[in-house]
């Protein structure tokens, strides 16, 4: 089991679908050009001595225009908005005749506590979609506002 990446949820899941190793990579690799690119950083406005590979890396990486940034950027968002909504469309399409629609289908007595779980995780749905949307369209004020307020729709003790 992978652990390079924290123990919550995700990691869970990534590791019992075999997906762990790549997670952990994925994860380490991240972490690594972050610390390149603040070494490359310090070492540039410290005046300390560059290699000229590390200098050309530099430039490399500061001459990269700001159009392409927005760009992915906005590319990102669709990309995470898309997976959000085809999220939704799958879930209210999967559960329609057990939960949301269960009496036009006249499916059996759901528990208590059956309910509350769907009803949580349907309000998580939701908000993961609204959350990508304002992210998308630039409500970022209120993207930040409602995570911290969905926070109690997050695993209990996190």
């Amino acid at each position: 089991m992978i652990e390079a990446v924290g123990d919550n949820f995700s990691s869970r899941l990534a590791n019992a679908l075999g997906l762990g190793r790549w997670l952990a990579l994925s994860h380490l690799y991240y972490r690594m050009a972050a610390a390149v690119s603040i070494l490359i950083s310090e070492a540039d406005s410290s005046g300390g001595t560059m290699t000229s590979e590390t200098t050309a890396l530099n430039r490399e990486i500061h001459a990269r225009p700001l159009v392409a940034t927005a760009e992915s950027r906005t590319r990102d968002h669709r990309f995470y908005t898309g997976v959000a909504l085809a999220l939704t469309i799958g879930v209210f399409a999967g559960f329609t005749r057990t939960y949301y629609a269960r009496t036009y289908f006249h499916g059996p007595a759901i528990p208590l506590m059956v309910q509350i779980h769907g009803a949580v995780f349907t309000a998580w749905v939701l908000l993961y979609l609204v959350q990508n949307l304002l992210a998308m369209n630039g409500g970022m004020r209120l993207h930040r506002n409602l995570g911290v307020g969905g926070n109690p729709l997050q695993r209990p003790g996190k």
